[in-house]
């Protein structure tokens, strides 16, 4: 657990909150976690990090070279009460947008709105990424086509 995880989770939820997450096991570069509490008491250890948020998260694909900077630095002057980001690699951040509510979710993400950066639900960008990936993975197992076999000439009738 980073200790900006840390303090973005006890700033949302305070220390007792907190206490639901010390047998959490943050993965790399993810938003899923195995939950060693949980698995203790028999339930499943797989947990999303923001499950038990009030609040919205996106995946920011950038559209340019420049746009990933651009966009930190409008999270920084709107404010980090209602945004927390980690950069996923160069062309992609994942952005929990904090609300009471959906539609307050939806307000504050239009504050980030640029036609530098497409937005995505979190459940909404996973599913493509596996789309695309179980796409090129069939591609490549798959068995190349053999050429068309050659037509014969003639039947041998009449030579």
């Amino acid at each position: 657990l980073t200790a900006a995880l840390f303090a973005y989770l006890w700033a949302l939820v305070g220390c007792a909150g907190l206490k639901r997450y010390v047998d959490r096991l943050f993965l790399f570069q993810s938003c899923e976690c195995l939950d060693l509490g949980a698995a203790l008491s028999g339930a499943s250890a797989a947990a999303n990090a923001f499950a038990d948020f009030r609040g919205a998260v996106l995946v920011g694909e950038m559209l340019s070279p420049d746009a990933q900077l651009k966009t930190v630095d409008k999270i920084g002057k709107i404010g980090r009460d209602k945004f927390f980001y980690r950069k996923m690699d160069e062309k992609h951040l994942l952005v929990f947008i904090r609300a009471a509510s959906h539609e307050e979710a939806v307000k504050n993400a239009r504050e980030l709105g640029s036609a530098q950066v497409r937005w995505y639900g979190l459940e909404m960008w996973r599913n493509d990424l596996r789309a695309r990936r179980a796409k090129v993975s069939a591609a490549a197992v798959a068995p190349a086509t053999p050429p068309p076999k050659p037509t014969p000439r003639g039947s041998g009738h009449g030579q």
